[in-house]
């Protein structure tokens, strides 16, 4: 068994006007995949991007990682 510890957000909505609350449960490490794989898309359309270099070092640690 791995010693992984995944990372949970939660994040709870209320709306008064319908008097309903929701909760949602995100995988961290999968969100975070899923923005770098956006802006890898974005960066091929807007090469000159002044933020490329950082986001896209984070990106390269974090999509460097198997099965994500």
């Amino acid at each position: 068994m791995s010693n992984t510890q995944v990372k949970t957000i939660l994040i709870l909505a209320a709306n008064p006007k319908s008097n309903t609350v929701r909760l949602w449960k995100w995988n961290f490490d999968y969100l975070l995949w899923e923005g770098c794989v956006f802006m890898r898309e974005h960066f091929k359309t807007n090469p000159t991007d002044v933020e490329k270099s950082e986001i896209s070092n984070m990106c390269d640690r974090m999509i460097a990682v198997p099965n994500r």
